[in-house]
């Protein structure tokens, strides 16, 4: 079946379902014709054919409706990818600061190591040791 459905992709899966349609009508015409007077044999075919088509559009509505969950699904995807590039982006442009004790006298340095620009940068709940105590002189803000 799976091998059918394959080849219906292509020019000669039309032809090939076109040929099992006209087959399908004549032979379901050719067995029922003989239960039907000779008068209603044109509106036999016609109801064969109108049955015939039913299937065609109820096969066609199938795969419409597998075609429309199939480009919802690639939307979400493409969505997905532009919400992850922009939270790349976002981290890549991220300030990163480091603090560092050097020198004699004992100094600390705050240095942006990161992409982005640092600005108004806190530092709160600082607690030095006594050999560190600036008091005063260390800054609330520190430039990039």
């Amino acid at each position: 079946m799976k091998r059918l459905f394959g080849r219906l992709k292509t020019w000669k899966g039309f032809i090939f379902i076109s040929c099992l349609y006209i087959v399908l009508t004549i032979l379901f015409y050719r067995i029922l014709r003989e239960y039907v007077e000779e008068k209603d044999r044109i509106a036999l075919f016609q109801t064969i054919a109108v049955f015939w088509t039913g299937i065609i559009l109820i096969w066609y509505t199938w795969e419409t409706s597998n075609l429309r969950k199939e480009s919802q699904n690639q939307v979400k995807t493409a969505q997905n990818q532009i919400t992850e590039t922009r939270r790349q982006t976002e981290i890549q442009q991220r300030p990163c600061i480091i603090v560092e004790y050097f020198g004699d006298p004992p100094r600390l340095r705050a240095r942006n190591v990161g992409n982005g620009t640092a600005i108004n940068i806190k530092l709160e709940g600082v607690s030095f040791s006594p050999p560190l105590s600036y008091g005063n002189r260390f800054p609330l803000f520190f430039p990039s």
